[in-house]
Formats: structure tokens, C-alpha cells, sequence
């Protein structure tokens, strides 16, 4: 299946596709630790970095309808941590800010800034991202027009809502519209549900879930898109 002759928007996910996400993760949960041995030091003796990531995961599911907010549920899990462990509640917000400066320090993939320069000439670009990375604040900053979150449109993917979004932003339809991701599920059958042409970029040759609808379009590197564009 060719891309629409009519395309106008591309979408990208932004984590593991634009970016390696778990390195970025790790080390902004380790500087949040670092920071909370000197200013809650009872709360970082008795939960660790996979602790607090555990409380965090069971906060989110405890509370699912700000499961789509990271940086909320992430605050959340702090403050009632801290409040346990007798430290005032609020210090919560300062460790945000802590996390979320070190969850903005990304390395783009090697390919993904030359793609991006070559496609903003002929396309709009937005972000589309169940994280809470602020691209603004990236290495990507000024590649796209428009960057959104689950948390700025009220659901994560594979909801519809950051899509309708961005088709709404762009005032494209969805026969305009490509979406670029890495996940079968909040990429792939997102985009489905509304009839957007997908591209799985399947970085680490991992094999496609048998159970899903397969994509249009496999890519191992994201400069293969700017093939698929030229056919």
C-alpha cells in the first residue's frame, strides 16, 4: 500500500521512536533518588529507585483516571510517600522539577534530525506522546509545529483523542494524516481506529504481534521513511 498522494500531516511518537527511552528514564528516576537522600532522607532510606517506581505504577492503577497524567500520578506517589515518612508533602514538587529537567536530557536517534529538517519543507509536523517529555525543551525543539501529550488531551494512546487533535490542528483529514511509531498497540491500532495511514518503526527487529492488524508499513531506520514518500 502506498502513502496517500494527498498527504499533509505526519505525527510521531516520541519515545523509542525519535529516541531511546529507558536510558532517559533511569537516570532522571536516579537523579530524583539523589536529590531526595538530601532533602527526605527517611523517605529515600526505605524506598529505593524500583520502589518508588513501583508505588508510582501502583498509585496510577489505583487511580485510573489520571493514569494519563504521568507527571501527576508521579507527584502524587511523592507526596504521599514523603507524608509517610514524616517529610512535608509539598518538597513533592520540587522533586517534579528534578525529574522532569533530567526526563528532558534526550539523544535523538542519529537519523531522526535529518529526516525531520527534510520532511518540515513539504509537511507539518507534530509530536504525539503518552510520555511527559516537553520537546521544547529537547534537542528536537523547532521541528514541529505543534507537540502533544496524553496529559495536555485527557487520554493516552491508543484513546484517539491526541490524534483528533492533532488532525484538528493541522485541519487535515484523516486520508492526509501518517502516523510514525514504535508500538503495536498505542502507535499501530491507534492510528487504525481512525483510518490513518501507520508506519511501524521497528527499530530492534522485534517480531509483530500475531494477535494485531499489521501495519501498512515496516521501517527498520527513519530515514526509509523518506523512501516511502518518494514511491
Amino acid at each position: 500500500m502506498k502513502v496517500p498522494a494527498n498527504l499533509k500531516l505526519i505525527t510521531f511518537d516520541l519515545d523509542d521512536t525519535l529516541w531511546p527511552c529507558m536510558p532517559v528514564i533511569m537516570r532522571a528516576e536516579k537523579a530524583l533518588h539523589s536529590w531526595l537522600m538530601q532533602h527526605a532522607p527517611r523517605l529515600a532510606e526505605t524506598h529505593g529507585v524500583k520502589a518508588l517506581r513501583e508505588h508510582r505504577k501502583s498509585i496510577a492503577a489505583q487511580r485510573p483516571e489520571i493514569s494519563h497524567n504521568l507527571t501527576l500520578t508521579r507527584q502524587i506517589s511523592l507526596q504521599i510517600l514523603l507524608e509517610q515518612a514524616g517529610h512535608n508533602g509539598d518538597l513533592s514538587h520540587q522533586a517534579i522539577e528534578i525529574f522532569r529537567h533530567e526526563r528532558n536530557k534526550v539523544t535523538p536517534y542519529d537519523d531522526v534530525i535529518p529526516v525531520l529538517k527534510h520532511l518540515a519543507t513539504s509537511y507539518q509536523l507534530i509530536a504525539v506522546t503518552n510520555g511527559n517529555a516537553d520537546i521544547t525543551q529537547t534537542p528536537l525543539d523547532g521541528y514541529f509545529q505543534h507537540a502533544l501529550t496524553a496529559e495536555a488531551v485527557g487520554a493516552s494512546r491508543p484513546d484517539t483523542a491526541i490524534f483528533n487533535e492533532a488532525m484538528r490542528l493541522a485541519d487535515v483529514s484523516p486520508e492526509q494524516t501518517l502516523h510514525v511509531g514504535d508500538d503495536p498497540r498505542t502507535d499501530i491500532e491507534a492510528a487504525y481506529q481512525l483510518g490513518i495511514h501507520n508506519i511501524w518503526l521497528n527499530r530492534h527487529q522485534r517480531q509483530w504481534p500475531e494477535e494485531q492488524q499489521r501495519p501498512h508499513h515496516e521501517i527498520n531506520q527513519l530515514d526509509q521513511l523518506l523512501l516511502l514518500l518518494k514511491d
